[in-house]
């Protein structure tokens, strides 16, 4: 309000008088750009981002109606068709927004690095082979390559029990990892685009024993991984090696619903020092603490699951640019139901866009 009076004082206009042209020029106000009249010129020291602005001016708004001013200006709105597409309508979807509401450039993009090149995923794990407890390094190691060479959300990673894992049919040294969800699974385990359960009769269910139904996804683990999986299960399983308080607490809080047939008890994989199931506090901790210590940007604005799902991105961004994979197999790979979905993953670093657009303008000259 004090934005709105001091510009109404300066100009010399109630605010019932201005038109469309000075709600122009209030936008600029508030924005804190430079103003160019026929006989002034209002050179401002104040700048403001486009969301304060647009905030600004729908509190505005509100004080306009309260008010019972009658300046229809300031609600003029504008209609346009947006980018997402409503498949069940089989249309695009119209939506509107306020004229005095700035938009960003499409091609805006707060830069933060969205995924872990392979040169970085080799520095994590040394990282890991240098600093971390022996104990724990497999651990470590064996998480960030599921997020990163298949392309596994942390969720599911946390999810996963030990009858999820059995040997692939095609080669027994080789392995297939079962993605589903449980009624004991606690929320930061879900895995997504699986079939959501509420009740353990649901695990009868045909639609959960399907994965053409979406009840389940299975991912390939190559020799080396399904190796480390099964070394991990063995040493964290350990009866020689571990306390007998660990030992109950794995009997008693990382115990896991069975949906198998052939499968009597069932554990979660992944277990913090104490026994119990690893969760996500920790974890994002201990990621965000190697990021800082190795040199990768952190957006402090945003949730610390995103340094996860950088390397989800990175291994989409290597099927892309690495191996020149279609964007079909990657959507494939990615276990996407749309395109769209997949789409979204292929962001290039500005080093990466300077190098293309250096190799674009070799090629034209």
């Amino acid at each position: 309000m004090k934005l709105l009076y001091s510009f109404s004082e300066i100009i010399g206009r109630e605010i019932q008088e201005l038109d469309k042209t000075d709600i122009i020029n209030l936008s600029h106000f508030i924005l804190g750009h430079n103003i160019e009249g026929n006989i002034e010129r209002y050179i401002f020291k104040t700048n403001r981002t486009i969301t304060t602005h647009n905030t600004y001016f729908d509190d505005i708004r509100k004080y306009i109606m309260f008010s019972r001013f009658n300046k229809n200006e300031f609600f003029d709105k504008v209609q346009f068709v947006t980018d997402k597409i409503s498949y069940s309508a089989n249309k695009v979807i119209v939506t509107s927004k306020y004229t005095t509401n700035k938009s960003r450039h499409k091609g805006f993009n707060q830069y933060v690095p969205k995924y872990i090149s392979v040169k970085e995923y080799t520095r994590v794990l040394e990282y890991i082979d240098e600093n971390v407890r022996s104990e724990f390094k497999l651990r470590n190691k064996l998480i960030i390559d599921l997020m990163f060479l298949r392309g596994l959300r942390i969720g599911e990673v946390l999810g996963i029990t030990l009858e999820d894992i059995i040997p692939h049919p095609d080669d027994k040294r080789a392995g297939q990892l079962y993605l589903r969800n449980r009624v004991s699974d606690k929320k930061y385990q879900h895995a997504k685009g699986c079939m959501k359960v509420f009740s353990s009769e649901m695990y009868k269910t045909k639609i959960y024993n399907s994965e053409r139904e979406g009840g389940y996804q299975v991912v390939a683990l190559p020799i080396k991984l399904m190796d480390e999986v099964r070394k991990y299960q063995e040493i964290s399983r350990d009866i020689l090696n571990q306390t007998e308080r660990k030992l109950e607490n794995i009997m008693k809080y990382a115990k896991a619903d069975c949906v198998g047939e052939n499968t009597r008890r069932n554990y979660y994989l992944f277990l913090n020092k104490n026994g119990s199931p690893l969760s996500p506090s920790g974890w994002n901790n201990f990621l965000k603490e190697i990021f800082i210590k190795i040199g990768i940007s952190i957006d402090k604005n945003s949730k610390e699951d995103n340094l996860n799902h950088r390397f989800r991105h990175g291994y989409a961004m290597y099927l892309i640019d690495e191996l020149n994979k279609d964007i079909s197999y990657v959507q494939k790979e990615m276990r996407h139901k749309s395109i769209q979905s997949t789409l979204k993953y292929y962001n290039p670093k500005p080093e990466d866009q300077l190098k293309e657009t250096e190799k674009i303008q070799k090629e034209i000259l």
